[in-house]
């Protein structure tokens, strides 16, 4: 089901800005082969994948999952949708996915003990909050490193490029809030 939200999300975006599939490619850095399998619904794309598609065409990741818009929503562990990652040491989930037209988005991460996972920057006007639950983060953002413990937040400017690092030998669950302004 989420591969062909994705894929016909995508589709329309591109039909609506007129773009071709080489257009597309060019603004998001992603081959038109992937392209085009995603929108045939034969392929589901992996979070650095989505973050390049988001990223290239202005749009929050939370588009491609967006169902009907709801004046209240309770998100529990069963409602996250697990989005693929290329690291099986990091897990990376979308928690509110209803509210296409919302100027945030929430995400469930967990990295394995040691793991760590880069993140490209975030369109302009993007703050990151990060609320850590367990664990330790270290992120680093202009190798510049940034210590977050269990039960404590950090915001940032997102559109730095940045490194999410759990260097403890226990595994650390986070929440990443994006807030993006438009």
């Amino acid at each position: 089901m989420i591969t062909e939200i994705v894929g016909e999300r995508l589709l329309d975006l591109r039909r609506n800005r007129q773009l071709t599939l080489q257009e597309t490619s060019e603004l998001t850095g992603v081959s038109t082969a992937t392209l085009n399998n995603i929108e045939r619904h034969t392929t589901s794309p992996s979070i650095d994948t989505l973050w390049k598609i988001s990223s290239g065409l202005a749009v929050p990741i939370n588009y491609f999952f967006a169902t009907d818009t709801v004046d209240f929503e309770i998100a529990t562990p069963r409602d996250f949708h697990e989005i693929t990652s290329n690291d099986p040491a990091v897990a990376v989930q979308s928690v509110f996915s209803t509210l296409v037209s919302s100027n945030f988005e929430v995400f469930h991460l967990t990295l394995a003990p040691q793991a760590q996972r880069q993140s490209a920057a975030h369109v302009p006007g993007t703050t990151e909050m990060l609320i850590v639950e367990t664990g330790t983060l270290t992120v680093m953002i202009n190798e510049q490193p940034h210590v977050i413990y269990a039960g404590s937040m950090a915001k940032f400017n997102g559109t730095f490029a940045h490194t999410y690092h759990n260097m403890a030998a226990t595994p650390t669950t986070f929440i990443s809030l994006m807030i993006y302004d438009r």
